[in-house]
């Protein structure tokens, strides 16, 4: 199975954002990946812990949380194909971790 950077470099899913990431330095993609990866951690924190986000999680129908659940899975998918895609454009550039 390709990886999200081989996708996108071959004009499929997220190819227009991984353009945008191709104009930025070396300094901007670190700190695009650190923010993307911040984010992956605080979306399974809420996973873990839904009430941590939402204060009244226990209040909501099963029908909320099972919607909530699931974008935020999507929303974890999405960033780590970003992390991937930065990571790719990174190597492309030399500039490796």
């Amino acid at each position: 199975m390709p990886n999200a950077y081989d996708v996108a470099k071959a004009g499929g899913r997220h190819a227009a954002w991984m353009r945008e990431q191709q104009e930025l330095g070396e300094r901007q993609l670190r700190s695009a990946r650190r923010s993307l990866q911040k984010q992956v951690a605080l979306h399974l924190g809420w996973l873990d812990n839904p009430t941590s986000k939402v204060q009244d999680w226990n209040g909501r129908s099963a029908l909320y949380q099972q919607g909530l659940l699931r974008k935020w899975q999507q929303d974890i998918q999405r960033q780590r194909q970003q992390i991937e895609i930065i990571e790719g454009v990174m190597k492309e550039k030399g500039h490796e971790r």
